[in-house]
């Protein structure tokens, strides 16, 4: 099983069952549902939660502001079919700007986006996921208006480090990030590499 989702207006998504093996791989579609209850948003991205429930975060150009919308697929993830929670506001003043979205070891789920908050620059906010909602910690500076940010989770067991990596003046630079509740303490920036043939960099 997958999910997909398109725009057309809104935001739609359904599950789409594949069946069958080479050549002769059947596809099945579930019905359709609008995300969130509508809205016309752009640049998502999802943190796959477990449990067929997944954190869609998105930036609605109607509002110019990020959501968050909680997806729950029927029978724990096995279903045919899913429901939406109602769309969260998450931050105001967007740029259409959205990092990945991860799910962490720790269970919380984590997300980074570049906004207008005090000058545009970069935030993220810690959550705990609920039924169909998420609570979100209050929104935390993380960088300032730098290209291409990521955050990854490094994958060492128990309570791993959060790697957010990023494009800045010439150079790919990150930063490492120890999760303690909903709080994130972040380390000093680091240099990965630099060159003076730039063109390609801001792509990260």
């Amino acid at each position: 099983k997958f999910m997909m989702f398109w725009r057309n207006g809104v935001t739609y998504g359904r599950v789409v069952t594949l069946s069958g093996s080479d050549s002769s791989v059947q596809a099945s579609k579930g019905t359709s549902v609008t995300i969130g209850g509508g809205g016309s948003r752009f640049r998502h991205s999802f943190a796959n939660c477990g449990n067929g429930k997944i954190v869609m975060v998105n930036y609605n150009s109607g509002n110019t502001d990020y959501e968050s919308v909680v997806l729950q697929v029927a029978s724990n993830g096995t279903g045919t079919t899913f429901t939406s929670g109602s769309a969260q506001t998450i931050s105001g003043d967007g740029q259409n700007e959205l990092s990945s979205t991860i799910f962490h070891s720790s269970g919380k789920v984590i997300t980074a986006y570049i906004t207008n908050s005090g000058g545009w620059a970069w935030y993220y906010r810690v959550g705990t996921v609920g039924t169909n909602t998420v609570s979100w910690a209050t929104e935390a500076s993380l960088v300032g208006n730098v290209g291409s940010l990521r955050i990854f989770e490094a994958k060492t067991g128990g309570n791993g480090e959060i790697i957010a990596m990023y494009y800045s003046g010439g150079a790919v630079k990150y930063k490492v990030g120890t999760i303690s509740g909903t709080s994130i303490s972040w380390g000093s920036e680091q240099t990965l590499f630099s060159t003076s043939n730039t063109s390609g960099l801001s792509g990260l």
